[in-house]
């Protein structure tokens, strides 16, 4: 009931839908065609496009996004574990099996194919949302992550070759770019993963999320700065009699003790990184359920109230 004073005809602020009627009292648009579903019952469906009016009304949330995405992102993050024991593999158990096929082919190859089911993995969870609108702009967070992943993979099969064959020196240049690129990559996983946190919504998931990013991409570029390091300090000192030049007995324990610093920041980053892995599977596993309950019963979808505020910039960049 309306307040003395109040013109009971304007619509609410909060909501579009009337409060003593399921119809559409303000201009919405339709989240995945851009109709606009003012006048239309709020357990309706969009005369264009058939999506449930439910799923524009509550925003982004991923309970009421389309149920089998959500279950894309729960496999490809379920995958993504898998790839993350997988490298544990290669990096353990390569060592151990040096012996058998000369020293880092085996880990080459672990390497290379646990780069294959992260990207399958990242295919998975960065495919496009079939209920939002397509966007103008053809460059988005989602779109360089995955292309990101691609170049990367490349760059782990780059390796592989380089270790059975010989190669041209400008190779070697190529593969440091492409390593880079994998560290960008990395970030933007990190960022998406993050934006769809923020639509479970789980504050917490999405805050640890960027705790772990600029951990695992911090520990994992010092390691790089530092192999470049162990290589750039004995040339820069030079060396006589045709012998290989090495570090300085100082600079050697200085370059030591950081990489010890920076691989066990790169172990408690990745064993934290496996953890928040399995939090965002959980989370998908349970959105996904949800999702499949409302879109079951889109009355029911209608008219659930919103005790979440969707995070803003809707329709999500995809």
């Amino acid at each position: 009931m309306a307040e003395a004073g109040q013109d009971s005809s304007m619509p609410s602020a909060a909501s579009p839908v009337g409060e003593t009627s399921p119809t559409l009292t303000a201009d919405l648009i339709c989240a995945r065609c851009g109709y606009n579903l003012r006048g239309l019952p709020a357990d309706g469906r969009c005369p264009e496009c058939f999506t449930p009016v439910a799923r524009s009304v509550h925003g982004n949330l991923l309970r009421f996004a389309d149920p089998a995405w959500v279950d894309t992102l729960r496999r490809g993050t379920l995958i993504w574990l898998w790839s993350m024991l997988v490298a544990l593999v290669a990096y353990g158990g390569g060592a151990v099996l040096a012996g058998f096929a000369g020293p880092g082919v085996i880990k080459n190859i672990l390497s290379v194919i646990a780069a294959a089911v992260t990207l399958w993995a990242i295919i998975l969870v960065t495919a496009p949302e079939p209920m939002i609108a397509a966007e103008d702009d053809p460059v988005t967070l989602r779109r360089f992550a995955r292309w990101a992943a691609i170049v990367s993979f490349a760059g782990e099969a780059s390796q592989l070759v380089q270790q059975v064959s010989p190669v041209a020196s400008w190779f070697f240049v190529v593969v440091a770019i492409v390593i880079f690129v994998g560290i960008a990559a990395s970030v933007a996983q990190f960022l998406y993963l993050r934006r769809l946190a923020l639509r479970v919504p789980d504050q917490e998931l999405a805050s640890m999320t960027k705790t772990v990013m600029w951990g695992f991409v911090g520990a994992l570029t010092a390691l790089l700065g530092l192999v470049v390091a162990v290589g750039v300090i004995p040339l820069a000192g030079g060396g006589g009699g045709g012998a290989t030049p090495q570090p300085s007995g100082g600079t050697a324990v200085v370059l030591i003790m950081l990489t010890c610093v920076a691989v066990l920041g790169f172990v408690v980053f990745s064993i934290w990184w496996i953890v928040l892995l399995f939090r965002y599977h959980r989370a998908f596993k349970d959105a996904a359920a949800e999702a499949r309950r409302l879109a079951s019963h889109p009355a029911v979808t209608a008219s659930q109230p919103v005790t979440d505020a969707p995070h803003p910039g809707w329709p999500p960049s995809t």
